[in-house]
């Protein structure tokens, strides 16, 4: 113990100096190098927050990247009001739209860039360029699925940007999570909310499935089948009843490709309909879809939104039902902007026949709205009841038939009367 003791003493003198100046070179080289950058965003990161009327995203990128991504020179974006940054806009919408996007309860919805800023700033002497995206999707209502897609990781330069850090803010807390090559996907779930089965939201097609069967082969095989026990418990030789065995299966593989006929395969899948709660749900994701198509400019975007919930022969019809509703013509024809919708009852009724495949809805729901006109901005309240048609097709779930039976305006507190109504043709 003595000995170790010396020994440490004289370790103690002897390193003690060395130690003594390596700790004031390491010192004041930490104070020569410039401090860590730990704010400075990284070169793309994603935000998005969920309200009743819509989902907000912000896509935050370098300068570098939005220049090399969309081929757009953010000086332009300087004078938001000008012809230039109008055309950007557009041209950033196309493009991010292929590598981003939302699905709201199920439902593909195309974002809309509400507006594009620049951002520099001065980050511990060094200058940072960034650019902001402000993406909306349009909700209508509180979803009870958002699923947020991003499928960009490289920059114009090959160089990887995996992975992709984003957060998403709702009523009841939120999350942080990360975009990757193998998850590009993230869904956030509404607390305690009613969901739709996958079965029920996506059906077997509605065209059974079919197996083509050649009608000689599958005779020769079903006589080489009655043979077996022939060869097996005749008096006749065995060779014989073999040999008889032996000419069916020839002659059901030279025959395998004539006459032959479409069967329904006993291995398809029964079709499920939904039942009641589920039902109701499927009909309020399409009924609300149908409003959210009117947040675009763009007539094509319109009617491909609207095709998400009604069938192709419905399109001009519901087209021109709605859009006649939100003009108000006595506010000199000024277009109402949805903000939220509301179904106040929902009755389904599904039909005798186990085999059709479709369902009714008769319907009361709230369409709440904003319009500016002459100058200012007020809200406004309408009260619709309508019978709707929900038929499984080989596109899934659509409004197929829509009958509108009474249009009102509602002042105040939300009534259940239907007094004073205009009738609807």
């Amino acid at each position: 113990m003595r000995c170790g003791s010396g020994v440490e003493a004289k370790e103690r003198v002897r390193f003690g100096p060395v130690a003594l100046l390596a700790g004031l070179a390491g010192g004041l080289v930490l104070a020569a190098a410039p401090p860590a950058r730990a704010h400075t965003p990284p070169p793309v990161y994603l935000s998005y927050h969920v309200t009743d009327e819509e989902l907000s995203g912000k896509v935050v990128l370098s300068a570098k990247l939005f220049r090399g991504w969309f081929h757009v020179d953010p000086a332009v974006l300087k004078t938001p009001g000008g012809e230039a940054a109008r055309e950007a806009r557009r041209r950033v919408q196309d493009v991010l739209a292929d590598w981003s996007g939302a699905r709201i309860d199920r439902l593909p919805v195309k974002g809309v860039v509400r507006k594009i800023t620049t951002r520099d700033f001065i980050d511990h002497g060094f200058p940072w360029h960034y650019v902001d995206i402000d993406v909306a999707y349009g909700l209508k209502g509180r979803p009870r699925e958002v699923a947020v897609l991003w499928r960009k990781f490289e920059s114009p330069d090959g160089y990887p940007l995996d992975p992709v850090e984003a957060e998403l803010a709702a009523w009841e807390g939120g999350a942080y999570f990360s975009f990757t090559p193998k998850e590009p996907e993230f869904i956030w779930h509404a607390p305690r909310a009613p969901k739709v089965a996958v079965e029920a939201w996506h059906p077997p097609s509605p065209e059974p499935r079919t197996i083509r069967v050649p009608l000689f082969t599958a005779g020769f095989l079903l006589l080489a089948l009655a043979l077996l026990p022939v060869a097996f418990l005749s008096r006749l030789p065995r060779r014989v009843g073999w040999s008889a065995i032996i000419a069916c299966g020839v002659l059901a593989g030279a025959l395998s490709g004539v006459a032959r006929t479409e069967v329904r395969s006993p291995f398809a899948p029964a079709f499920r309909m939904p039942d009641a709660g589920e039902a109701r749900l499927i009909f309020e994701t399409l009924h609300r879809n149908i409003y959210r198509a009117f947040d675009y400019d763009s007539e094509s975007d319109i009617y491909d939104t609207l095709a998400r919930s009604v069938t192709g022969e419905l399109l001009d019809d519901v087209y021109t039902e709605v859009y006649q509703s939100l003009i108000l013509q006595d506010a000199g024809g000024a277009v109402c902007k949805v903000q939220s919708t509301r179904i106040l009852d929902a009755g389904v009724e599904f039909p005798e026949d186990p085999e059709a495949r479709y369902f009714r809805v008769k319907c009361k729901w709230l369409v709440h709205g904003k319009i500016a006109h002459w100058g200012h901005t007020h809200q406004r309240t309408n009260q619709y009841r309508a019978v709707y048609t929900v038929a499984y097709g080989k596109d899934g779930w659509r409004i197929a038939e829509a009958r509108v039976l009474d249009e009102k305006r509602v002042e105040g507190a939300v009534d259940d009367g239907w007094t004073n109504t205009r009738k609807k043709k």
